[in-house]
């Protein structure tokens, strides 16, 4: 579950750093409750209890403290006149109690107060404000892409102009649209071979900003997606989304087989022993995991794949051929191995390799892939095919002049 940083449990050091004073007080509101006389015993127990029950609470989400502090206050206030009379007593120990319980907060707001600054937020900050500046005043009206719902505040305040994914809480998503929450979670998480069809399909964004090294490494893979901000010392990105170009390049329809855990897909004749049993796909991305199900991967570890009717010929005069999914892809043109995987693609990316055509693809051209998963946590294909001038024209959006994909 997607979840914001502030509701991740302490650790026991840090807990009880932070919160034995209060935890010592609850023991001593319910030694109260216990000794309290018929008229007090009902009020103090709610007050005792609610706050034992809160900090247990607290141990699975700090947010439970702004419920459990409280309620412990206003036991200690009604109980320790109740159990005043034992403390006075016992005067050897409480003195020593007392400093303890003074001691402990203020070392942990020393070290807030007067240890080394973090400088995280304040460059993050900075990262934010600049990059939501180099987004044009003409984008008023459009939507920005927020991969983490903190940044929802930023853009709400400093760009009230544009409308974004979520703010306040991450959950708050999940309880609007779960379908879009999923997409996100999936996004955040590596489980999405396609980021423009999650920014633009279902979030319909058209840029970006976020300060994940892992997202903003997908975006950047993604040549639909042109940089417009950088900041090296938060990790703030903005892209614009571009898709008009990209859209005409992939192929948008694939026939798949499952294959025999069996059969070796390293035997060049496999495409004539297993031809395609009706199975479509439809979509730039095509991901078996969501489609087959991970425990078909029990069985099956590969898949046979090709272009859907026609698609060959939509891109006839393609002299590159982009290479998307995996983790292992093997690419054969004519029956003759094209391209390996090796090794594996690492994440689940519509573009992972860029491959030089021998000759300029003709309708007649036959392109077969068998995509096998093994133990990797996604499982999918794409293909995409391109000129040199496309490629050119995509770098030069992205101000990267020249050969930016590394291939011609």
């Amino acid at each position: 579950m997607e979840v914001g940083a502030e509701v991740v449990p302490l650790g026991l050091v840090f807990f009880l750093t932070a919160f034995l004073p209060n935890l010592l007080f609850t023991v001593l509101g319910l030694v109260a409750w216990r000794r309290a006389n018929k008229e007090t015993r009902a009020a103090q127990g709610l007050l005792a209890v609610g706050a034992a029950v809160f900090w247990l609470l607290t141990a699975r989400n700090p947010r439970g403290c702004e419920y459990a502090v409280p309620l412990t206050i206003l036991s200690a206030a009604m109980g320790i006149p109740i159990v005043w009379p034992e403390l006075r007593r016992a005067k050897r120990w409480v003195v020593p109690t007392l400093v303890v319980l003074a001691i402990l907060p203020l070392s942990y707001m020393g070290r807030e107060l007067f240890g080394p600054r973090d400088s995280r937020r304040a460059e993050l900050t900075a990262g934010l404000t600049e990059g939501l500046a180099q987004v044009p005043t003409a984008a008023a009206g459009l939507k920005i892409f927020n991969c983490d719902w903190q940044i929802g505040a930023f853009i709400l305040n400093l760009r009230p102009d544009l409308r974004f994914v979520d703010t306040l809480h991450p959950l708050l998503l999940k309880f609007s649209d779960a379908s879009k929450y999923e997409a996100l979670r999936r996004l955040k998480t590596g489980g999405t071979g396609d980021v423009f069809e999650v920014v633009n399909g279902v979030f319909h964004a058209q840029y970006t900003i976020c300060y994940r090294d892992d997202v903003n490494a997908a975006f950047a893979a993604d040549p639909r997606f042109v940089p417009v901000f950088s900041d090296s010392l938060s990790g703030v990105r903005v892209f614009a989304v571009q898709g008009e170009l990209a859209r005409k390049t992939w192929s948008t329809s694939y026939e798949a087989q499952l294959v025999p855990g069996n059969e070796n897909v390293e035997d060049a004749t496999i495409v004539s022993r297993f031809p395609p049993a009706g199975g479509r796909i439809e979509g730039p991305y095509s991901d078996y995991l969501s489609r087959f199900g991970p425990a078909t991967s029990t069985d099956t570890q590969c898949i046979w794949t090709r272009p859907g009717l026609g698609e060959v010929a939509q891109h006839v005069g393609a002299t590159v051929v982009g290479i998307g999914g995996g983790p292992h892809v093997r690419l054969w043109l004519n029956g003759r191995k094209l391209f390996t995987s090796d090794p594996f693609f690492a994440m689940p990316r519509i573009l992972q390799r860029l491959v030089r055509l021998p000759a300029p693809l003709k309708k007649t051209d036959r392109l077969e892939a068998a995509v096998c998963r093994r133990s990797a946590n996604y499982w999918g294909y794409a293909l995409s095919f391109w000129t040199v001038e496309q490629l050119t024209a995509v770098c030069a959006a992205r101000h990267q002049p020249g050969n930016c994909f590394g291939i011609f």
